[in-house]
């Protein structure tokens, strides 16, 4: 289970709230935003097995599971938001239901087939219609639930190593191995974000900051610091410059 960053009074109780809802889970997965983690960590320690931090580097959603879903959700919301952006709440189930219900390629089905074992069904006259043909039980053999649950995840995990292979084969050809040693200086990606109160505008900062390399964190990921020696967080190496 993963859980994304809550600020404030809104992130006690979670995990209470997600064990009441969801059961509980062997593991939780945190992110490392120091606001969430400083004020739920404890609590998660009770009711999970075990807490493990995810350490993914700023400016990367990809390496995060839940903003990378939140890239769909913005995405639904730009394409009906317009003109009045006042409402942008409003069709949020929608979306949510688009994304459970829609095909995913890495996985060759849906999410809500892989969590219930049936398709999604949004109108109850779609009961009687699939009674009719004989669809209702959507299985060319019969099989308990549990084997059934079995056979569709294990052919959703060898279609997600295939997706893997290929984007893989893909990204190698367009990257190229970069390393930087402890100590080094360098320039750092810059995520500073326009403020209006202090009339800073981020479309003519910096792009780059000089930084220092304060660790190596796995293959990709550096721990940087300013050159003061003050903590800057996680980068990944595509957002760092010799």
């Amino acid at each position: 289970m993963g859980l994304d960053r809550s600020p404030g009074k809104e992130a006690q109780g979670a995990g209470e709230g997600v064990s009441l809802v969801c059961a509980l889970c062997q593991k939780a997965i945190l992110t490392t935003d120091e606001v969430f983690r400083s004020v739920c960590e404890h609590e998660f320690h009770l009711p999970f097995d075990s807490v493990q931090g995810n350490a993914h580097p700023d400016g990367s959603p990809q390496a995060n599971a839940s903003e990378r879903v939140n890239r769909s959700v913005i995405a639904g919301i730009r394409a009906y938001i317009r003109p009045d952006q006042k409402n942008w709440d409003e069709c949020l189930n929608r979306i949510a239901c688009a994304l459970r219900s829609a095909r995913h390629a890495s996985v060759g089905t849906t999410p809500y087939y892989l969590a219930f074992g049936q398709h999604m069904i949004t109108s109850g006259s779609t009961y009687s219609l699939l009674r009719k043909l004989n669809m209702l039980e959507d299985r060319s053999l019969v099989f308990d639930k549990q084997d059934s649950f079995e056979i569709v995840r294990q052919s959703a995990g060898k279609q997600m190593q295939r997706s893997h292979n290929l984007n893989e084969k893909r990204y190698n050809l367009r990257s190229s191995e970069v390393a930087f040693a402890v100590g080094q200086e360098v320039f750092r990606r810059n995520f500073k974000q326009s403020c209006f109160q202090s009339g800073y505008s981020a479309k003519f900062g910096p792009a780059f900051v000089k930084a220092r390399v304060r660790r190596k964190i796995g293959n990709s990921y550096y721990e940087l610091e300013d050159l003061q020696g003050r903590l800057l967080g996680n980068y990944h190496a595509k957002d760092i410059r010799q």
